[in-house]
Protein backbone atom coordinates (compact mmCIF):
# COMPACT_ATOMS: atom_id res chain seq x y z
CA UNK A 1 0.00 0.00 0.00
CA UNK A 2 1.43 3.37 -1.00
CA UNK A 3 1.46 6.23 1.48
CA UNK A 4 -1.36 8.64 0.74
CA UNK A 5 -2.42 11.74 2.64
CA UNK A 6 -6.20 11.68 2.97
CA UNK A 7 -8.31 14.75 3.65
CA UNK A 8 -7.49 17.09 0.76
CA UNK A 9 -10.08 16.14 -1.83
CA UNK A 10 -13.00 13.77 -1.41
CA UNK A 11 -12.99 12.67 -5.05
CA UNK A 12 -9.32 11.68 -4.96
CA UNK A 13 -9.66 10.22 -1.47
CA UNK A 14 -12.50 7.93 -2.44
CA UNK A 15 -10.67 6.80 -5.54
CA UNK A 16 -7.55 6.03 -3.52
CA UNK A 17 -9.52 4.27 -0.78
CA UNK A 18 -11.15 1.99 -3.36
CA UNK A 19 -7.68 0.91 -4.52
CA UNK A 20 -6.07 0.52 -1.09
CA UNK A 21 -6.45 -2.92 0.40
CA UNK A 22 -8.18 -1.90 3.61
CA UNK A 23 -10.10 -4.47 5.61
CA UNK A 24 -13.48 -2.83 6.12
CA UNK A 25 -15.20 -3.53 9.43
CA UNK A 26 -17.95 -0.95 8.88
CA UNK A 27 -21.11 -1.00 6.77
CA UNK A 28 -22.07 -1.50 3.98
CA UNK A 29 -21.97 -5.23 4.40
CA UNK A 30 -20.53 -5.96 0.94
CA UNK A 31 -17.20 -4.58 2.31
CA UNK A 32 -16.35 -3.04 -1.04
CA UNK A 33 -16.33 -6.35 -2.86
CA UNK A 34 -18.47 -7.64 -5.71
CA UNK A 35 -17.46 -9.96 -8.54
CA UNK A 36 -19.76 -8.46 -11.15
CA UNK A 37 -19.16 -4.75 -10.41
CA UNK A 38 -15.88 -4.61 -8.46
CA UNK A 39 -15.01 -0.97 -9.17
CA UNK A 40 -18.46 0.34 -8.24
CA UNK A 41 -18.72 -1.59 -4.99
CA UNK A 42 -15.20 -0.57 -3.97
CA UNK A 43 -16.34 3.08 -4.10
CA UNK A 44 -19.47 2.51 -2.00
CA UNK A 45 -18.71 3.60 1.56
CA UNK A 46 -20.41 5.20 4.52
CA UNK A 47 -18.89 7.75 6.89
CA UNK A 48 -15.30 6.76 7.53
CA UNK A 49 -12.04 8.37 8.60
CA UNK A 50 -11.70 10.67 5.57
CA UNK A 51 -15.24 11.16 4.25
CA UNK A 52 -16.86 13.54 6.77
CA UNK A 53 -20.67 13.40 7.30
CA UNK A 54 -23.08 14.89 4.77
CA UNK A 55 -25.73 15.58 7.41
CA UNK A 56 -23.30 17.03 9.97
CA UNK A 57 -20.36 18.28 7.90
CA UNK A 58 -17.33 19.58 9.74
CA UNK A 59 -14.34 19.08 7.48
CA UNK A 60 -13.89 18.13 3.83
CA UNK A 61 -17.61 18.28 2.99
CA UNK A 62 -17.71 21.90 4.14
CA UNK A 63 -14.71 22.57 1.92
CA UNK A 64 -16.46 21.14 -1.15
CA UNK A 65 -19.72 22.98 -0.43
CA UNK A 66 -17.77 26.23 -0.19
CA UNK A 67 -16.04 25.36 -3.44
CA UNK A 68 -19.48 24.93 -5.02
CA UNK A 69 -20.73 28.22 -3.57
CA UNK A 70 -17.75 30.00 -5.15
CA UNK A 71 -18.53 28.45 -8.53
CA UNK A 72 -22.24 29.32 -8.27
CA UNK A 73 -21.39 32.76 -6.80
CA UNK A 74 -23.84 32.40 -3.91
CA UNK A 75 -23.66 32.79 -0.12
CA UNK A 76 -23.78 29.05 0.63
CA UNK A 77 -24.35 25.71 -1.08
CA UNK A 78 -25.71 22.60 0.62
CA UNK A 79 -25.47 19.16 -0.98
CA UNK A 80 -28.18 16.52 -0.90
CA UNK A 81 -28.35 12.99 -2.32
CA UNK A 82 -32.13 12.75 -1.92
CA UNK A 83 -32.70 14.76 -5.06
CA UNK A 84 -34.26 18.15 -5.67
CA UNK A 85 -37.34 16.64 -4.01
CA UNK A 86 -35.71 16.71 -0.57
CA UNK A 87 -34.19 20.11 -1.35
CA UNK A 88 -37.61 21.57 -2.15
CA UNK A 89 -39.20 20.09 0.98
CA UNK A 90 -36.43 21.38 3.24
CA UNK A 91 -36.50 24.82 1.58
CA UNK A 92 -40.22 25.24 2.16
CA UNK A 93 -39.93 23.99 5.74
CA UNK A 94 -37.23 26.62 6.28
CA UNK A 95 -38.99 29.52 4.57
CA UNK A 96 -42.53 29.08 5.95
CA UNK A 97 -44.02 28.67 9.40
CA UNK A 98 -47.23 27.09 10.61
CA UNK A 99 -50.21 29.18 9.55
CA UNK A 100 -48.26 31.39 7.14
CA UNK A 101 -49.38 31.54 3.52
CA UNK A 102 -47.35 30.05 0.68
CA UNK A 103 -48.19 30.86 -2.95
CA UNK A 104 -47.76 27.83 -5.21
CA UNK A 105 -48.32 28.17 -8.97
CA UNK A 106 -50.16 25.21 -10.46
CA UNK A 107 -47.18 24.01 -12.54
CA UNK A 108 -45.08 23.26 -9.43
CA UNK A 109 -43.53 19.91 -8.51
CA UNK A 110 -45.47 17.73 -6.08
CA UNK A 111 -42.62 17.98 -3.53
CA UNK A 112 -43.59 21.56 -2.68
CA UNK A 113 -46.94 20.28 -1.36
CA UNK A 114 -45.12 17.80 0.85
CA UNK A 115 -42.97 20.65 2.13
CA UNK A 116 -46.08 22.69 2.90
CA UNK A 117 -47.62 19.72 4.69
CA UNK A 118 -44.56 19.28 6.90
CA UNK A 119 -44.25 23.00 7.66
CA UNK A 120 -47.93 23.42 8.48
CA UNK A 121 -48.25 26.48 6.27
CA UNK A 122 -51.38 27.40 4.33
CA UNK A 123 -51.27 26.81 0.58
CA UNK A 124 -52.58 29.48 -1.76
CA UNK A 125 -52.77 27.79 -5.18
CA UNK A 126 -52.26 30.00 -8.22
CA UNK A 127 -53.81 28.56 -11.39
CA UNK A 128 -51.61 29.90 -14.19
CA UNK A 129 -52.61 30.35 -17.82
CA UNK A 130 -49.53 28.88 -19.49
CA UNK A 131 -48.15 25.61 -18.12
CA UNK A 132 -45.50 25.54 -20.84
CA UNK A 133 -44.23 29.11 -20.49
CA UNK A 134 -44.63 29.35 -16.73
CA UNK A 135 -46.01 31.85 -14.25
CA UNK A 136 -45.85 35.55 -15.12
CA UNK A 137 -45.14 38.59 -12.98
CA UNK A 138 -48.65 39.86 -13.64
CA UNK A 139 -50.17 36.62 -12.31
CA UNK A 140 -48.09 36.84 -9.15
CA UNK A 141 -48.97 40.50 -8.65
CA UNK A 142 -52.66 39.71 -9.00
CA UNK A 143 -52.41 36.88 -6.47
CA UNK A 144 -50.53 39.04 -3.95
CA UNK A 145 -52.96 41.93 -4.35
CA UNK A 146 -55.83 39.54 -3.74
CA UNK A 147 -54.16 38.02 -0.67
CA UNK A 148 -51.61 40.40 0.91
CA UNK A 149 -50.93 37.94 3.77
CA UNK A 150 -48.84 35.71 1.51
CA UNK A 151 -45.34 35.45 3.02
CA UNK A 152 -43.54 33.17 0.55
CA UNK A 153 -43.74 32.52 -3.19
CA UNK A 154 -42.57 29.26 -4.76
CA UNK A 155 -41.62 29.39 -8.44
CA UNK A 156 -40.61 26.67 -10.89
CA UNK A 157 -38.28 28.03 -13.56
CA UNK A 158 -37.63 26.81 -16.15
CA UNK A 159 -40.81 24.82 -16.52
CA UNK A 160 -40.81 21.07 -17.09
CA UNK A 161 -41.27 21.90 -20.79
CA UNK A 162 -37.97 23.81 -20.86
CA UNK A 163 -39.38 27.34 -21.09
CA UNK A 164 -38.34 30.24 -18.89
CA UNK A 165 -40.33 33.15 -17.53
CA UNK A 166 -39.00 36.63 -16.69
CA UNK A 167 -37.49 35.45 -13.43
CA UNK A 168 -35.51 38.63 -12.77
CA UNK A 169 -38.59 40.86 -12.80
CA UNK A 170 -40.40 38.45 -10.48
CA UNK A 171 -37.49 38.29 -8.05
CA UNK A 172 -37.09 42.07 -8.07
CA UNK A 173 -40.78 42.55 -7.32
CA UNK A 174 -40.82 40.06 -4.44
CA UNK A 175 -37.63 41.56 -3.01
CA UNK A 176 -39.12 45.06 -3.08
CA UNK A 177 -42.19 43.80 -1.21
CA UNK A 178 -40.16 41.78 1.33
CA UNK A 179 -41.71 38.48 0.25
CA UNK A 180 -39.61 35.33 0.47
CA UNK A 181 -38.76 33.84 -2.91
CA UNK A 182 -37.97 30.13 -3.31
CA UNK A 183 -37.11 28.98 -6.83
CA UNK A 184 -37.01 25.43 -8.14
CA UNK A 185 -34.37 25.76 -10.86
CA UNK A 186 -33.81 22.02 -11.17
CA UNK A 187 -33.94 22.05 -14.96
CA UNK A 188 -31.94 25.27 -15.36
CA UNK A 189 -28.70 24.80 -13.46
CA UNK A 190 -26.82 25.48 -16.71
CA UNK A 191 -28.58 28.84 -17.18
CA UNK A 192 -26.16 30.47 -14.77
CA UNK A 193 -23.09 29.78 -16.92
CA UNK A 194 -23.84 31.40 -20.25
CA UNK A 195 -25.27 34.82 -21.08
CA UNK A 196 -26.90 33.39 -24.20
CA UNK A 197 -29.38 31.39 -22.15
CA UNK A 198 -32.32 32.73 -20.11
CA UNK A 199 -31.46 34.53 -16.90
CA UNK A 200 -30.42 32.17 -14.11
CA UNK A 201 -32.04 32.56 -10.72
CA UNK A 202 -28.71 32.58 -8.87
CA UNK A 203 -27.95 36.07 -10.15
CA UNK A 204 -31.40 37.40 -9.17
CA UNK A 205 -32.78 38.62 -5.85
CA UNK A 206 -34.08 35.24 -4.75
CA UNK A 207 -33.64 33.77 -1.27
CA UNK A 208 -33.31 30.04 -1.91
CA UNK A 209 -32.65 28.33 -5.25
CA UNK A 210 -32.82 24.57 -5.71
CA UNK A 211 -30.52 23.22 -8.43
CA UNK A 212 -30.33 19.67 -9.71
CA UNK A 213 -27.01 17.92 -10.11
CA UNK A 214 -28.21 15.46 -12.76
CA UNK A 215 -30.87 17.02 -15.00
CA UNK A 216 -28.73 19.39 -17.08
CA UNK A 217 -25.28 18.81 -15.58
CA UNK A 218 -23.32 15.58 -15.23
CA UNK A 219 -23.95 14.30 -11.70
CA UNK A 220 -25.58 10.97 -11.03
CA UNK A 221 -29.32 10.68 -10.42
CA UNK A 222 -30.45 12.01 -6.99
CA UNK A 223 -27.73 14.69 -6.81
CA UNK A 224 -29.02 18.17 -5.94
CA UNK A 225 -28.05 21.39 -4.23
CA UNK A 226 -29.71 24.07 -2.15
CA UNK A 227 -28.18 27.43 -2.99
CA UNK A 228 -28.70 30.24 -0.49
CA UNK A 229 -28.60 33.49 -2.43
CA UNK A 230 -29.62 35.87 0.36
CA UNK A 231 -28.77 36.06 4.06
CA UNK A 232 -32.38 35.62 5.15
CA UNK A 233 -32.01 32.00 6.32
CA UNK A 234 -29.02 30.54 8.24
CA UNK A 235 -27.29 27.54 6.73
CA UNK A 236 -27.74 25.45 9.88
CA UNK A 237 -31.50 26.04 9.89
CA UNK A 238 -32.00 24.67 6.41
CA UNK A 239 -29.55 21.86 7.11
CA UNK A 240 -31.67 20.89 10.12
CA UNK A 241 -34.80 20.53 7.99
CA UNK A 242 -32.87 18.71 5.28
CA UNK A 243 -31.78 16.10 7.82
CA UNK A 244 -35.44 15.34 8.47
CA UNK A 245 -36.00 14.21 4.88
CA UNK A 246 -32.57 12.90 3.92
CA UNK A 247 -31.09 9.48 4.51
CA UNK A 248 -28.60 9.04 7.34
CA UNK A 249 -26.63 6.79 4.99
CA UNK A 250 -25.72 9.12 2.13
CA UNK A 251 -24.09 7.58 -0.91
CA UNK A 252 -20.59 8.91 -1.49
CA UNK A 253 -20.52 7.77 -5.10
CA UNK A 254 -23.34 10.28 -5.66
CA UNK A 255 -21.60 12.99 -3.64
CA UNK A 256 -18.32 12.73 -5.54
CA UNK A 257 -20.16 12.67 -8.87
CA UNK A 258 -21.83 15.94 -7.88
CA UNK A 259 -18.51 17.51 -6.91
CA UNK A 260 -17.10 16.55 -10.32
CA UNK A 261 -20.19 17.86 -12.12
CA UNK A 262 -19.95 21.22 -10.34
CA UNK A 263 -16.26 21.51 -11.13
CA UNK A 264 -17.01 20.95 -14.79
CA UNK A 265 -19.17 24.09 -14.72
CA UNK A 266 -16.04 26.25 -14.47
CA UNK A 267 -15.27 25.45 -18.11
CA UNK A 268 -18.73 24.74 -19.48
CA UNK A 269 -19.52 28.10 -21.13
CA UNK A 270 -17.98 27.26 -24.55
CA UNK A 271 -19.92 23.97 -24.61
CA UNK A 272 -23.17 25.74 -23.76
CA UNK A 273 -22.57 28.35 -26.45
CA UNK A 274 -21.88 25.58 -28.98
CA UNK A 275 -25.15 23.86 -28.02
CA UNK A 276 -26.98 27.16 -28.37
CA UNK A 277 -25.62 27.59 -31.91
CA UNK A 278 -26.57 24.00 -32.69
CA UNK A 279 -30.08 24.69 -31.37
CA UNK A 280 -30.46 27.68 -33.71
CA UNK A 281 -29.22 25.68 -36.69
CA UNK A 282 -31.56 22.79 -35.92
CA UNK A 283 -34.65 24.95 -35.43
CA UNK A 284 -33.90 26.85 -38.62
CA UNK A 285 -33.73 23.59 -40.57
CA UNK A 286 -36.96 22.34 -39.01
CA UNK A 287 -38.78 25.55 -39.92
CA UNK A 288 -37.70 25.17 -43.55
CA UNK A 289 -39.37 21.76 -43.79
CA UNK A 290 -42.77 21.66 -45.46
CA UNK A 291 -44.48 19.41 -42.94
CA UNK A 292 -42.83 20.53 -39.67
CA UNK A 293 -42.74 23.66 -37.58
CA UNK A 294 -40.68 24.38 -34.48
CA UNK A 295 -42.81 25.38 -31.50
CA UNK A 296 -40.76 27.88 -29.44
Amino acid sequence: MEDYLYGNDLVSDLDQYSKDNYIRFQMPSHKGRNKRYPELYALDINETFFSDNLNYPEDIMIKHEREAADIFKVKSTIFTVNGATAAVIASIMTSTRRGEKLLIPSNSHISCYYGALFSGCEIVRLYINDYIGGVTLEEIQTALNKDPDIKTVFITNPTFFGCSTDIKSICDYLYEHNIVCVIDESHGTHFNFSERYPKGALSCKADIVINSGHKTINGLTQCAMINLVSDRFPVEEIRFYLRMVQTTSPNYVLITSMINAIRELKNITPKLDYLYDLYNITTDRINKCNNFNYFP
